[in-house]
């Protein structure tokens, strides 16, 4: 057999071969998606957004923009669906921590005030400590209560420390099999943060509760350790700015993938390289990118 032939045999494998090793850029724009020699020439540049390929900036770029205008629209479209829940003052009427006297002159001093929970509000006039008001809390969400409240430095790094500052709320255990990671809250639980990190991290969330001075303490712990690896935006950036920002700071770090997730009020981007993780955080207003259909107060 020629050398001719066997060259000509073996060039359709090899474009295979780099087809499947190389995939096209997942972006539908992207010009060079069906030519294998333009997929090697980016391999070394292109992003992952998890399943996903992009072989560019402009192509992750343009991609960021879409996931950021397609989170905004579902989070929009799940507001409005309160939960019901049991007040918190009748569940401690009948625990017999308060009478009916004592949560109408609480009722009475927070409306009048025009501010504060009733919770706060029933320690004052009642003396109900905060046993009493996590148990309350308990029964209200048919959530457990955690006493012991240490967390390893590893563990509570996996969320950034903006996001557990906003919601109140820290990682307390993590079992590897299966994959649970428990958070506790003091002021309320968002299920819509518990789900942005269960699809961040690939576990299953489980809430929990402490009460406020606990979580005040870890907080304050947390508080003092550098994070060079957070970056927070504070406005109201629209998606096209997001995605620039975003890929401005792959382009920086180098960054080989990608993941993004809402996160009640947040924006949660990852760009993560060997041994390296960097998180951006964007934060909605209120009525823009809110949690407020599946967040529960726990004082109210």
């Amino acid at each position: 057999m020629s050398s001719g032939v066997v060259i000509r045999n073996w060039v359709p494998r090899l474009y295979n071969a780099l087809g499947s090793i190389m995939p096209p850029c997942a972006s539908e724009e992207c010009r060079q998606q069906s030519r294998i020699l333009d997929r090697v020439r980016s391999s070394g540049t292109g992003i992952r957004v998890d399943a996903r390929w992009y072989c560019s900036p402009e192509c992750f770029e343009r991609a960021m923009r879409d996931e950021f205008q397609l989170l905004l629209s579902e989070e929009r479209s799940r507001q409005g669906s309160r939960m019901h829940r049991v007040p918190l003052g009748l569940l401690l009427m009948s625990h017999g921590a308060i009478d009916h006297a004592q949560l109408t002159a609480a009722l009475e001093a927070q409306r009048q005030a025009g501010k504060g929970r009733i919770g706060e509000w029933l320690g004052r006039i009642a003396g109900v400590n905060e046993d009493q008001i996590t148990k309350a809390l308990s029964d209200q969400l048919c959530c457990p209560v955690l006493r012991s409240s240490s967390v390893s430095p590893q563990l509570a790094e996996t969320v950034p420390v903006r996001l557990l500052e906003h919601y109140r709320m820290v990682p307390v255990h993590y079992s590897n099999s299966p994959r649970n990671m428990y958070i506790a809250f003091c002021d309320q639980v968002d299920h819509s943060v518990l789900y942005g990190v269960e699809r961040m991290l690939q576990c299953r969330t489980q809430p929990c509760l402490i009460s406020d001075s606990t979580m005040e303490r870890t907080l304050t712990r947390l508080r003092s350790t550098t994070r060079p690896d957070e970056v927070v935006f504070a406005n109201n950036q629209s998606p096209s700015e997001m995605a620039k920002i975003t890929r401005n700071y792959a382009a920086q770090l180098h960054a080989d993938a990608a993941k993004v997730v809402a996160c009640g009020e947040h924006v949660w981007v990852r760009l993560l390289r060997p041994r390296h993780i960097f998180n951006l955080l964007f934060q909605r207003g209120a009525g823009k990118l809110s949690g407020t259909g599946v967040r529960t107060s726990l004082w109210s």
